[in-house]
């Protein structure tokens, strides 16, 4: 017998931005046509603004909806790129992930703070 993938989260948000664009949407409602949460809608959306290798990676199942919900915190492509690689050489779950990324992000935060003009 057959094993039925479902959908995958890009997959699944390429369709809410299509119904959306087609039947003139809002993500409430193309939410309520596909019969999922509006917040669920929502973040899926948001996985479309991850570099296009990240996308990929998620439709190949190589990486998690969460994991690409972490490198979306990274706003620096080069550094979302080298985590993305990062985890897949070092099968990365999310809870590290996250941990790392927080580091990141923190970092990056106290450095934009104290040196404004870089």
């Amino acid at each position: 017998m057959w094993k039925t993938i479902s959908p995958n989260a890009i997959e699944i948000a390429i369709k809410i931005k299509e119904l959306q664009l087609k039947e003139s949407l809002t993500i409430k409602e193309t939410a309520l046509k596909l019969n999922i949460t509006y917040d669920k809608a929502k973040f899926l959306l948001t996985l479309l603004n991850l570099e296009e290798e990240v996308k990929i990676a998620i439709k190949l199942n190589l990486l998690k909806e969460s994991h690409g919900k972490q490198l979306l915190r990274l706003n620096d492509r080069e550094i979302q790129l080298r985590m993305y690689l990062f985890i897949l050489s070092h099968k990365t779950s999310f809870r590290e992930l996250k941990k790392i990324v927080d580091k990141i992000v923190k970092y990056n935060d106290y450095d934009r703070e104290n040196y404004p003009y870089h």
